[in-house]
């Protein structure tokens, strides 16, 4: 059960502010127009690879102010900047900033603080990223649990109990995981690995919803309403405008069977 709300967990952004704010107004919509009671959970990956990605923080900051139980939590992508504003050594802390610019899509994260590409760049970075903005992110849960659900970004060590999971597993996990048949006792909703048919996946113990927004315009939400029922909602990008429609995800036995069919983006 999810205490009455309807729960929307939202896949990776990657700076697409955009496909984000289109669809949380269609999640408003739906919320209004059938009277029910909405609660946003936001899996992470809110930075990099898209263009604006201090635009969609603010926009999630600001849904924070209009749904106060809106909660975030923490990616991979989004702790790039925790390790690099937190690294004391000088020189590791510049090895990470440009690994993280140059292979991790930081650039376009620094490009949309305005930050100049110089030899103060450092410097620009703690100076220009909103205090707010990473006070959201110090402060984000690494899971949420919802009724017969547990959110994360990355996944769960197998084998090991939800309480004892290490905060790195949480936010970066993957073979591992989703190579796993293991019962996690609760069905897993994750992002952190984009789907290869850029639709939600769904298995026996987890359900993918990173749909490669930042590449496929697709942005995908899972829809679980209080009963535990889960239906999924994505963008669909037109040519003057982006719509949301309902979308059906793939179901897959095993991981196996999947890996079998060979689906392809």
């Amino acid at each position: 059960m999810t205490n009455g709300s309807h729960v929307f967990a939202i896949g990776d952004v990657h700076g697409r502010e955009d496909l984000l704010v289109a669809l949380v107004a269609d999640c408003r919509l739906r919320s209004e127009d059938q009277a029910f009671k909405a609660k946003f959970v936001f899996l992470g990956d809110i930075f990099d690879k898209g263009p604006k990605s201090r635009g969609a923080l603010d926009f999630i900051l600001s849904m924070m102010d209009d749904f106060p139980n809106t909660e975030l939590i923490l990616g991979n992508h989004d702790e790039f900047i925790l390790r690099i504003l937190d690294e004391p050594d000088e020189i590791k802390q510049m090895l990470r900033l440009n690994s993280w610019m140059v292979s991790a899509g930081g650039l376009a994260t620094i490009r949309s603080y305005k930050i100049p590409l110089d030899e103060n760049i450092l410097t620009s970075l703690r100076d220009n990223i909103d205090k707010a903005h990473l006070a959201a992110l110090r402060s984000a849960k690494r899971y949420v649990e919802v009724g017969q659900y547990i959110l994360v970004h990355a996944g769960l060590r197998p084998g090991v109990a939800l309480e004892d999971q290490k905060p790195r597993d949480l936010t970066w996990i993957r073979e591992e995981f989703l190579y796993s048949d293991y019962d996690f006792g609760k069905i897993v909703v994750h992002g952190h690995s984009v789907t290869d048919s850029y639709k939600p996946e769904v298995y026996p113990n987890r359900i993918a919803i990173d749909t490669g927004a930042y590449e496929s315009d697709r942005l995908t939400a899972a829809h679980i309403r209080p009963n535990g029922d889960i239906s999924f909602i994505a963008t669909v990008p037109g040519k003057r405008r982006i719509d949301v429609e309902d979308i059906l995800p793939l179901r897959f036995g095993t991981w196996a069977q999947a890996e079998k069919l060979s689906i392809f983006r």
